[in-house]
């Protein structure tokens, strides 16, 4: 039996430091908040909309609009698990 409060809702509220599941710990102290990652153009703005697929020609010589599309890809999958992170309260939100 796990002592804690209780909420109006009937939810128990029980505060651990930490949690672990099989002597694995699990659950922490919040981690601080990560900031997305700002970017922005000084000219040449290209539009590119993330898709969760790149196509690069030729591997051993990307040309720079591959690589500025895998940095867009990247970047919208990092913000994604940082959302999830914030989502879950595992990191604090922005």
């Amino acid at each position: 039996m796990t002592n804690g409060t209780w909420d109006a809702h009937k939810n128990q509220i029980v505060k651990v430091g930490e949690l672990y599941v099989n002597d694995v710990r699990i659950a922490a102290a919040q981690a601080t908040n990560i900031a997305d990652i700002a970017v922005t153009w000084s000219t040449g703005n290209p539009s590119i909309t993330p898709n969760s697929a790149v196509t690069i020609a030729d591997g051993a010589t990307p040309t720079v609009a591959e690589l500025q599309e895998f940095c867009v890809e990247l970047n919208a999958k990092v913000s994604a698990i940082l959302a999830a992170l914030e989502g879950a309260g595992i990191a604090a939100s922005s």
